[in-house]
């Protein structure tokens, strides 16, 4: 089994000694051992998941990605490979050809472009009634302190295969299921769960004839997260 954590001494060594990585001066050792404590355990490195015989991915990419991360109050890392594992919610680096995980609770955004689509995430939001905490990473879709902002919440689950009965004529297998839903914030920083539809944008919009409009004109669709983020956009800046 792979090994889930890192010193701070390998990872200093490891990302200084690797050309634009770092951006500004470098990391104090001691204070990033403090980013790099440690972690829970990730799906992807438990003897379940490498039973091989799961359908789908726990990652919201399977394949590894470059990219850059942030350390909470420290520097910003580019090039770096990495994934996120959309069914434990923590994002995973490549370190010396080995897998790691980073503290949510230590890295408070991370972004990658994937197929000409830019991903960006953050974490710091609280939502009790939505279980959203501190430590939930958001897709960032749109987002504007004095508008309406929109967020996706990536998560995929694990279902286990049915037994098989006199009803079922197949063998269906473990699988990972897409479980996303979206999110808004209100200007006041109230939250709720967004469903996208056009009786969903007229409630939240002033001019949802206007919104629908520009959806429709566009030939935008409601499933596509970059689409929902793009209507937020239009109709914050024609206020």
């Amino acid at each position: 089994m792979k090994t889930l954590f890192v010193s701070s001494l390998f990872v200093a060594l490891g990302l200084l000694g690797s050309a634009g990585l770092l951006h500004g001066q470098a990391i104090d050792r001691m204070d990033l051992f403090q980013f790099m404590a440690t972690t829970g355990q990730g799906f992807s490195h438990s003897d379940a998941f490498n039973r091989g015989d799961i359908e789908g991915s726990p990652f919201l990419h399977q394949e590894w990605v470059r990219g850059k991360f942030s350390l909470r109050g420290e520097e910003t890392f580019e090039g770096v490979e990495m994934r996120y594992e959309a069914i434990s919610g923590i994002l995973s680096i490549m370190h010396r050809q080995d897998s790691v995980f980073l503290r949510p609770q230590m890295v408070p955004e991370f972004s990658y472009s994937h197929a000409g689509e830019e991903f960006e995430f953050k974490n710091g939001y609280f939502s009790e009634q939505l279980n959203v905490n501190r430590d939930t990473y958001l897709r960032v879709l749109y987002e504007n302190e004095g508008e309406w902002s929109v967020y996706e919440q990536v998560r995929k689950e694990f279902k286990a295969a049915e037994t098989p009965n006199q009803f079922t004529h197949y063998q269906r297998y473990d699988a990972f299921e897409d479980n996303s839903r979206f999110l808004v914030r209100s200007p006041e920083g109230e939250w709720a769960i967004f469903r996208p539809g056009r009786r969903a944008i007229n409630r939240l919009f002033d001019d949802g004839r206007k919104a629908t409009g520009y959806f429709r004109s566009n030939d935008l669709n409601y499933t596509k997260p970059s689409d929902i983020g793009r209507l937020f956009k239009h109709m914050a800046e024609s206020n």
